[in-house]
């Protein structure tokens, strides 16, 4: 079959998905209704996986429209004008422009020269994947990938690594893995932009972003160090040759930061605070009262303001024509016009049915069983769908499908969401997982798949235990 004949056949099946399956006879609970958006909701999956995000996204927001689900106005409004979608916007701005000003390569470099990891090549490897986790925090992860990759491609050059070799592929992995793990350090970056909003739309309830960032942190420094241990106790992989990094090969580097790089770094910080601090400090703070009235979108674009604003040495700190050309990723923004349509309210619904029928197929698993059993279950479950499916929507699908029976199990729906959103940032076993999964399955000149399963997927399934182990805490902290 030939590349045309092959696309027409996957435009067919996501045609045949979209409009398709709401025409099916519709098992109770669910409703006419319910199948027509599952219909939508399960092309788009397709389509996003088989063809692209852009168009099948188009294709599902003019299907809302025409199968009845919603009305145009309120499919825009609940897409396109969320919230949600404007601190994406803004966010994906800031990244952008942290990243050309070189501050992440910056950071990265910084992290490993420091002289406590010299001649310690476990150590030096632990500081590196840290460095890179925590640059994921303030750019986007799929450009923090490309650009740790870029700085341990010249560090194996310098210790004669070769591509292939057990380091080589142990570190390319790796740096994938602490990408992921550092972009869910913040819960109002990406998923946790998505997720948290719906949650509190569907629930009422308000995450603590102060005490989700310390947990994510902490877990994000346990889980590498597990992957070091792995990578060091398990797997054996030699190091050797990093002894040979010592501070001649920094001593090229530039590591200072120009005027205009600081003042940017300051205004990330601000960013960060002003995040954060709403949630420990009294609400007569200006800081609570700004965010209440701004929240967290709004931040985000008054940090962008001020970039525009703020000029040094006669230069703004932002081109905001450039860094929109450059920095948005449409295809995330497609995505969600998208699926926060038929998140925000259909899938709850009752006119659907789908919570019900969802509800009727998980109570009896989880029936008569203590609530950790049912995170437990909620943990696989997200992890296994987030590799089939792209993790931004997993939440989208499964909470509120999750909520109804952790309601009737006295599972808090914070603790719920938590798991939910933690467990999309460690799939990373299929190219559909997500962007920095794609891009590690596409980088065959530097690692081969077998290496991949091995590292990764003996990480993720020690990583899924451990979270899993550490739930009671997750519902001391969140409950």
């Amino acid at each position: 079959m030939s590349v045309q004949a092959k696309n027409y056949t996957k435009m067919a099946i996501f045609f045949l998905l979209v409009f398709g399956i709401g025409f099916l006879p519709a098992p109770a609970p669910l409703t006419s209704y319910g199948m027509k958006t599952l219909g939508i909701f399960i092309g788009l999956i397709y389509g996003w996986c088989a063809i692209g995000m852009i168009w099948p996204s188009i294709v599902g927001i003019l299907a809302m429209a025409i199968l009845g689900i919603l009305p145009m106005a309120k499919i825009l409004a609940n897409g396109w004008g969320s919230t949600t979608m404007v601190l994406i916007f803004f966010m994906m701005m800031i990244s952008k422009n942290l990243e050309k000003a070189g501050i992440s390569n910056f950071i990265a470099l910084w992290f490993i020269s420091r002289k406590l990891v010299m001649g310690r090549p476990w150590l030096f490897s632990y500081a590196f994947l840290i460095a890179i986790a925590l640059i994921s925090t303030m750019t986007s992860a799929v450009a923090t990938i490309l650009l740790g990759w870029g700085i341990f491609y010249g560090v194996a050059s310098e210790i004669k690594a070769e591509k292939y070799s057990p380091y080589t592929s142990f570190m390319v992995v790796g740096i994938v893995v602490a990408a992921s793990l550092g972009n869910g350090l913040f819960p109002f970056r990406t998923v946790g932009a998505v997720a948290f909003a719906l949650m509190t739309q569907i629930s009422g309830e308000v995450l603590n972003n102060f005490v989700y960032t310390i947990w994510a942190f902490a877990m994000c420094f346990a889980l590498m160090a597990l992957y070091i241990a792995l990578g060091k106790y398990l797997f054996r992989v030699p190091v050797e040759a990093l002894a040979n990094l010592n501070e001649e090969y920094f001593a090229t580097k530039d590591l200072t930061l120009s005027k205009r790089q600081k003042t940017m770094l300051v205004l990330m910080f601000v960013l960060i605070a002003l995040m954060l601090l709403p949630s420990i400090t009294p609400a007569t703070w200006i800081t609570s009262i700004l965010f209440k009235k701004v929240q967290a979108a709004g931040i985000a674009a008054l940090i962008c303001l001020a970039m525009c604003l703020i000029s040094v040495e006669g230069t703004p700190l932002m081109e905001p024509r450039s860094i929109i050309r450059e920095g948005i990723s449409w295809d995330v923004m497609f995505l969600g016009a998208a699926v926060l349509p038929l998140a925000n309210g259909v899938f709850a619904s009752e006119e659907a049915g789908i919570n019900a029928f969802l509800t009727q197929l998980l109570t009896p698993i989880v029936a008569d069983k203590p609530s950790i059993i049912f995170l437990v279950l909620a943990i696989l479950i997200s992890t296994v769908v987030t590799n089939f499916v792209i993790d931004v929507t997993v939440p989208t699908i499964l909470f509120p499908a999750f909520y109804p029976v952790g309601l009737a199990m006295g599972v808090d729906p914070v603790v719920l969401m938590v798991v939910i959103v933690y467990a999309c940032y460690m799939a990373l076993l299929m190219p559909s997982a997500s962007p920095m999964a794609a891009m590690m399955f596409g980088n065959s000149d530097w690692i081969r798949t077998k290496d991949l399963y091995r590292y990764c997927g003996t990480f993720i399934a020690i990583a899924t235990i451990i979270c899993c182990l550490c739930l009671p805490i997750v519902q001391l902290l969140f409950g």
